[in-house]
């Protein structure tokens, strides 16, 4: 997730004329396009809460998942604390509501990290060497091994728009072995003893104390074969994904509430009638497709308009920061006028 946000908040800015304009016109646009589902699962999850109707803490001991389905929706908060954490912190307290919003915070945050990039770097020749040099500060002194995601996106773009620039196609033999290897590093297990990995397919590797270590590195060499291999793309290049695609942030923010809930309760009123298997599968059957017409509606609804407010929020900053610059050039043309007259 934050390796695909590195490479597409800079990938159409890079090397671009007027580049800090439009990079500060995507920085004010980037936290309006995220907040507004942000706010709708906030108030749905809310309301669920409020109403009781939240059955994860009756389904986590039948499920066996404990702690993590045990762990949401406990106190409820009162509504002065809900209106505080709505109006004022939305990316840092979301996830009191609904938990997978935890990454939001370090989302916004890293995309502030990469539009500063951008600004600083992104028309300058040596910027490839500032963004090794921000991969190996973060990569060392970092404990969370999702904050070097998104350099690593932009590490990915940096090295498409060069090989494309020059006319470069890498051979497809050698990406589906790179694909190969980062399947394979992706599913290395960084969060269990030293002592167990040594004794799994993963024993060979040298230890990297550090979770960022090979995941992100297997994200980030699948990730890049997916944006430059020909073949993946006619694979991938579906109508039906491209719309999958589209309300994957709706079906993100909505469907961990209805498996709290629906979910949840559907499957303790079919425990005794079908046991746990015929229950689970009943209840994933069902929810499925109900996260995915929710998922479409919320996304006309809210994403869609959030994103239009956006735009616009862009385009008309951008407009009068070039309107700045021009009476800026315009005050300053006499001075260098003046300047020349004198020497």
């Amino acid at each position: 997730f934050f390796i695909i946000s590195g490479y597409v908040l800079s990938h159409k800015l890079l090397g671009q004329k007027n580049v800090r304009i439009r990079t500060l016109g995507s920085a004010l646009k980037r936290p309006v396009r995220l907040v507004g589902l942000i706010w709708f699962s906030m108030i749905v999850a809310y309301i669920f809460w409020r109403l009781g109707w939240f059955y994860n803490h009756e389904a986590a001991p039948l499920t066996s998942s404990i702690p993590w389905l045990d762990a949401y929706w406990g106190r409820v908060p009162n509504i002065g604390r809900f209106l505080r954490d709505f109006f004022t912190s939305p990316f840092s307290s979301g996830e009191t509501y609904n938990a997978l919003l935890w990454m939001m915070e370090i989302e916004v945050h890293l995309s502030m990290l990469t539009f500063a990039y951008v600004f600083f770097f992104g028309d300058r020749r040596y910027r490839l060497l500032a963004l090794i040099l921000i991969i190996f500060l973060l990569w060392g002194n970092l404990q969370s091994g999702f904050i070097v995601g998104m350099p690593l996106g932009i590490l990915c773009a940096e090295i498409e728009l060069y090989l494309r620039n020059k006319d470069i196609r890498l051979p497809e033999p050698l990406l589906f072995t790179m694909l190969a290897i980062g399947f394979f590093l992706g599913t290395y297990p960084p969060f269990i003893p030293s002592s167990v990995i040594e004794n799994t397919i993963y024993g060979f590797l040298p230890l990297i104390n550090s979770t960022s270590g090979y995941p992100m590195i297997g994200g980030a060499l699948t990730f890049f074969v997916i944006i430059m291999s020909s073949q993946l793309h006619k694979i991938l290049d579906k109508k039906w994904l491209s719309k999958l695609g589209h309300i994957g942030y709706s079906v993100f923010a909505i469907h961990l509430i209805l498996m709290g809930s629906f979910s949840s309760a559907l499957y303790l009123f079919l425990y005794n009638r079908l046991g746990h298997n015929g229950a689970a599968l009943v209840s994933l059957g069902a929810t499925f497709p109900l996260v995915i017409g929710l998922a479409i509606i919320i996304t006309r609804l809210v994403d869609e308009n959030f994103s239009k407010l956006a735009n616009a929020l862009s385009a008309y900053s951008q407009k009068v920061m070039n309107g700045w610059l021009e009476r800026w050039r315009q005050r300053t043309k006499p001075i260098e006028a003046n300047a020349d007259t004198n020497k």
